[in-house]
């Protein structure tokens, strides 16, 4: 089985466990938070989002746990309509949600040994055909592959070398 490195535990990361682990693969989330918390607030899954959690199995609990979306709404500053839109036409939903129930959603299918919390990534380095994490706690974790799941200041982003192109 192929073990794959995931650094980051958001939703983005939670979803990627979620599918290597349906694929077969073994993913492990390292998270650097000590403890899952609700953050965040609500956004809206359109049909790219909801096409995915179709896949997953999880739409139907998204749809229980979120609200339709039957119009997307755009009003002046003053309250006059400026768009409004039906979305009834789609082939699936739109969905709002808070991004806390998504995640939660979400970490609830993965086995939860297939999550370490408190670990901050520091950096990698690939040996052979094996890529090997390393993180501030000392703890080193060796995989098949590295996915960087850690938002917009990603740590193994800057941590990965450029190639040089000519």
């Amino acid at each position: 089985m192929n073990k794959v490195i995931i650094i980051g535990g958001g939703i983005g990361g939670a979803a990627t466990a979620l599918a290597l682990s349906r694929a077969g693969l073994e993913p492990v989330v390292y998270e650097r938070t000590k403890k899952l918390r609700e953050v965040g607030a609500g956004i809206a899954l359109w049909a790219n989002a909801t096409h995915i959690l179709k896949n997953l199995g999880l739409l139907e609990e998204a749809k229980q746990v979120g609200y339709l979306t039957t119009n997307y709404q755009f009003n002046s500053q003053r309250g006059k309509e400026l768009v409004n839109v039906s979305l009834d036409g789609f082939e699936l939903p739109v969905v709002a949600i808070h991004r806390a129930q998504l995640h939660q959603l979400l970490w609830l299918h993965v086995p939860g040994e297939k999550f370490i919390l408190g670990e901050t990534f520091e950096r990698f380095e690939c040996k052979g055909n094996q890529v090997h994490a390393y993180f501030t706690s000392g703890l080193k974790a060796q995989g098949d592959a590295l996915i960087g799941a850690d938002g917009l200041r990603s740590q193994v982003r800057a941590n990965t070398p450029v190639a040089n192109l000519p």
